[in-house]
């Protein structure tokens, strides 16, 4: 029992450096993680719900696109614990996003840094869930359910769902007014910038 407490206090405290990642590198203005990018753009555009609230949308939809592949395969405990974890990190983000309201970012070189420290916390938020290894989060949970039913690798499911999601973000950002343009531009860096650090904090430790 106290192993599966320690796990899962590792697992909440990566989720919270994570949302912490995603808030510094929101908060540079040149764009976010993938899985983010979407919501943090809905949100830009539509008082509904707030950026975090966008992201518990999206786990839903990725969510019930496992159940529906996946069928009499799908395991209820795990997609219960799926859903639970989403909706935190949900309003982890937005509470991360408060945090660090009051930071001026005035100009480009404060932009990179903030997005540079983002992709940097990020990754070392994501690494120390791993460590947890206790559940997977709505969307690479997903991946790995197209994995299971088409076949192929899961680590080659990554890159298309990034890519339609890129897709989605750049399809919708001539519509939206002039404050959410350009945000997303700093994606494909972030994401780069992530993947070197996940190789560089595994190395080290």
């Amino acid at each position: 029992l106290m192993k599966i407490i320690r796990q899962y206090t590792l697992f909440l405290i990566g989720l919270f450096i994570a949302s912490m990642g995603v808030a510094f590198s929101t908060k540079a203005g040149l764009g976010t993680s993938p899985v983010a990018s979407l919501p943090y753009s809905v949100s830009l555009v539509s008082s509904l719900l707030s950026f975090g609230g966008w992201l518990n949308v999206l786990s839903v939809i990725q969510i019930s696109v496992q159940v529906a592949l996946l069928g009499k395969k799908c395991r209820p405990p795990e997609i219960i614990i799926q859903t639970v974890l989403a909706f935190v990190y949900g309003y982890l983000t937005n509470l991360s996003c408060y945090l660090i309201r009051g930071i001026e970012v005035n100009g480009y070189f404060w932009q990179l840094f903030y997005m540079l420290v983002g992709c940097v916390v990020l990754a070392f938020g994501i690494w120390i869930q791993l460590k947890g290894g206790v559940a997977m989060l709505p969307g690479e949970a997903m991946n790995r359910a197209i994995s299971e039913v088409t076949g192929k690798r899961y680590e080659k499911r990554q890159n298309p769902f990034r890519h339609h999601l890129y897709r989605a973000v750049g399809s919708r950002m001539p519509y939206f007014p002039r404050r959410a343009r350009g945000r997303p531009r700093g994606k494909h860096n972030c994401r780069r910038r992530r993947g070197n650090d996940n190789q560089a904090i595994q190395q080290a430790f």
